[in-house]
């Protein structure tokens, strides 16, 4: 809230006025305080005031740029307790006399600083309380003044009546200035002896004293006492001294000698004749003649004080004119001898004239530097323009020295026209270059957007380098985009071309026909020179169509060659290496395990330990593999991999797909467990495992074997996807079906080809039967692997 300029100016001279009671004040002990000054700041950034008895955090506040309104009012030391509280959130100070409404704030956030002053009984002066409901901060005003509280109501505050009370001001107080009676004496008198002076506050104040008492000389004497508080408030006190004669002439006679004498200590005379006025005043006979010698000692007292108030005087007018003559513009030469002139002068009259001569050099000297000043002025001026003038660094070194050598601001003017007149020349040859250059730069620019082989580019980026006129270059470039043009419609009749391709090798794979036959119709669609071409070998293909589902192939009907040229073609589609591109969106095995899943590596661990210790004992349960949690997800991605591939190949010999039994978790326990004792140990499975493996898996003397065609070594080494593990051992059976050379009814070969029957036995790959294959062809057990581990050639 901005208070009007009227209002700030009482509060600015209330404060001056407690300023001379700070100066006048004399320690005041905290017990004889009876009130405290109440000062009162704003902040022009939020509009909040503040108020505060304590010094150091006015100063402080005014420091950081809060703006002394001055005193506020006066609070007295004891009373009602008046409770300061801070929002920190509104950056707001409130005050209140009220300990409910103090209670409530606090329970709302509001800090609790305590008792911040006192408020006087009801007889005391009124602080009215104003309230802002559009302010966040500076939310309350409280003031003594009832016209700056009329002056808000009618802004729009709302008027919140009388908040505390305020000490009134009375004047000061004299005590100890009584009427005094004393016995004559050679004593000086001390008029303040038992004298104080207070403020309403408590707060000790100097004393004037006018009048004096020489109490060696009987009479009745007259003291005037005043002091002034700090808010102009003056007490005058008047006292009378009465000095009563001592009867015995003797003892009067000693005492007004011994007076005089103590008296020449304040007269101003020299030590000789100090000592004469003393003798003559020892020597007198009466009380008289110490009068008269008295007299006479104040009389040469004020010849003495005339006489030194002369010299001091023409030394403080020496000392004046030496200062104003180092304050002139004066040379350190023109300076000494001024000032050696005024040393020697004699009278005040001979000082004036000195220091008049030295100004009308002084006036001398700037009128000169003036001259000269102008003078660098506009030659930096003008050697300013002529720096940002458009000039090669041999004129401007040229318009430079010009300038440097100049004796008239008219030879200036001269030069720097000069220098104009070449700049503009310089500027029209640099914009016809620069209209070239930006020419040949929006060419450049536009044939790169351009439809051009890299030599066409090429060979019209010179061209456009070597052109000397923008009607060259815009030449250049419209022959570029008549050639980017015709290379346009090239491109989109080979785009078209391309994409009757890909639609019609589509439609062929679509046809129910034998693989070899579609590898033949896309090799012809490939080498298609015309889409009415490809259109035709479409339509041969699609009069060559079986019916898929009705002449499916049977596994007797297929021959080694046809399965090695689907091995083959199989073996083109899967990924060369496990960290192919295609496997970017798979997680690893390690970030499944580790991460997603977050398997128990204690129970992996504990297996381990107990493989290690007696590995023909031992055997994985479902409430341990349970825990196993990433592995399990492992094999899920691994067997849906496997299965997929699986059936791809399948479906090249026009076979039916195959499905996925499901696989119980006491199957996938003793699976894990086989495995991982085949890689610690080297063995196949513990004697119980192998037992429960037997009754879980094996059919008719069947065989739990896995499908890989090698044995595997070692454990894990390479952190990949469960995909590209899957596709790695694939492309190793592929390869052997691709050589095989055994009987086709026979071995691996076997595990894709003949049809799923899981009450004849089958192969066990992962927890996922693919198919029969009668008696084990390894023997009775063969080696079971689990199916993330590496391989020697994982990475060919």
């Amino acid at each position: 809230m901005k208070k009007s300029a009227k209002i700030l100016g009482v509060g600015l001279t209330t404060s001056l006025m407690m300023l001379g009671v700070l100066d006048l004040a004399e320690a005041t002990s905290a017990a004889e305080v009876k009130g405290y000054t109440m000062y009162r700041l704003y902040n022009p950034n939020n509009g909040e005031h503040f108020y505060t008895k304590n010094t150091q955090e006015q100063q402080q506040l005014v420091r950081v740029g809060w703006k002394d309104e001055g005193i506020g009012w006066f609070a007295p030391s004891k009373g009602s307790p008046v409770y300061r509280l801070y929002n920190k959130n509104a950056g707001d100070h409130h005050y209140t006399l009220n300990q409910s409404e103090k209670d409530s704030l606090v329970k709302v956030g509001w800090k609790d600083e305590g008792i911040g002053w006192y408020s006087e009984n009801s007889q005391g002066v009124k602080l009215y309380r104003a309230y802002n409901t559009n302010a966040k901060a500076g939310s309350h005003n409280y003031t003594l003044n009832s016209a700056e509280q009329a002056m808000l109501i009618q802004s729009g505050w709302k008027d919140e009546g009388v908040a505390w009370y305020g000490m009134k001001t009375v004047k000061p107080t004299l005590t100890g200035a009584s009427d005094t009676t004393v016995e004559q004496s050679a004593e000086k008198f001390d008029p303040l002896k038992g004298v104080a002076a207070k403020d309403f506050l408590g707060n000790s104040l100097s004393i004037k004293v006018s009048g004096s008492v020489d109490l060696a000389k009987p009479g009745v004497y007259t003291l005037t006492y005043s002091t002034v508080d700090g808010q102009k408030n003056t007490t005058t006190v008047t006292r009378k001294i009465t000095v009563k004669k001592v009867e015995n002439p003797s003892n009067e006679l000693k005492i007004v000698k011994e007076s005089a004498i103590s008296k020449l200590n304040e007269f101003t005379l020299t030590t000789s004749q100090k000592n004469q006025y003393i003798n003559q005043i020892k020597g007198a006979k009466t009380v008289a003649q110490v009068h008269e010698v008295s007299a006479a000692a104040k009389t040469q007292s004020d010849k003495n004080s005339a006489a030194t108030q002369q010299a001091q005087q023409l030394a403080t007018a020496k000392k004046e004119a030496i200062t104003k003559v180092n304050g002139l513009n004066l040379t350190a030469a023109q300076k000494n001898t001024y000032i050696n002139q005024l040393n020697n002068a004699k009278k005040s009259a001979d000082i004036k004239k000195i220091v008049t001569n030295a100004q009308t050099q002084s006036d001398q000297n700037t009128k000169a530097a003036q001259q000269a000043q102008q003078l660098a002025e506009a030659k930096s001026a003008g050697k300013n323009t002529v720096a940002n003038l458009n000039l090669t660094n041999a004129q401007k070194t040229s318009y430079t020295n010009q300038l440097d050598g100049a004796t008239s601001s008219g030879q200036i003017t001269k030069i720097v026209s000069e220098a104009k007149t070449q700049s503009d020349k310089n500027t029209a040859a640099a914009q016809q270059a620069q209209r070239l250059g930006d020419a040949k730069a929006s060419g450049i620019e536009k044939l790169s957007r351009m439809n051009l082989t890299n030599e066409q580019k090429t060979t019209y980026t010179m061209q456009l380098n070597q052109a000397t006129s923008v009607e060259q270059v815009n030449q250049i470039v419209a022959n570029a985009q008549a050639q980017s043009d015709q290379n346009e419609a090239a491109a989109k009749q080979e785009q078209a071309l391309k994409a009757a391709k890909k639609e019609a090798v589509t439609s062929v794979n679509a046809v129910n026909f034998d693989y070899a036959k579609k590898v033949a119709y896309t090799d012809q669609i490939n080498n298609a020179k015309s889409i009415a071409q490809i259109n035709q070998l479409v339509a041969q293909a699609k009069a060559q169509e079986k019916l898929s589902s009705a002449q499916n192939n049977s596994y007797e009907t297929l021959s080694k060659t046809q399965i090695a040229q689907a091995a083959h073609s199989s073996l083109l589609r899967i990924p060369k290496i496990v960290t192919d591109q295609k496997y970017a969106n798979f997680t690893t095995i390690s970030q499944i395990i580790n991460n997603e899943y977050r398997t128990k590596n204690q129970t992996i661990a504990t297996v381990y330990a107990q493989l290690e210790q007696n590995p023909k004992k031992i055997y994985i349960g479902p409430e341990k593999y349970s825990q196993l949690t990433g592995i399990k997800e492992v094999n899920r991605r691994y067997r849906a991999r496997m299965l997929q591939n699986i059936n791809e190949y399948r479906l090249l010999l026009d076979l039916k797909s195959l499905q996925a039994p499901g696989i119980s978790e006491d199957q996938n326990a003793y699976s894990y467990e086989h495995a991982m004792n085949s890689h610690i140990k080297m063995n196949h499975t513990s004697d119980k495992a192998l037992d429960k493996l037997s009754s879980l898996f094996l059919h008719n003397n069947g065989s739990g074997e896995n499908l890989f065609p090698r044995p595997l070594v070692g454990g894990p080494n390479k952190d990949v996807t469960p995909e590209a593990l899957a596709d790695s051992f694939f492309k190793l059976i592929l390869e052997e079906y691709i050589s095989i050379d055994n009987d086709d009814k026979w071995g691996h070969l076997r595990n894709v080809t003949e049809d799923f029957n899981w009450y004849t036995g089958g192969i066990y790959i992962d927890n996922f039967f693919i198919n029969q294959v009668g008696n084990a062809i390894f023997g009775f057990y063969t080696q079971y692997a689990y199916s993330f581990a590496a391989v020697d050639d994982l990475y060919r």
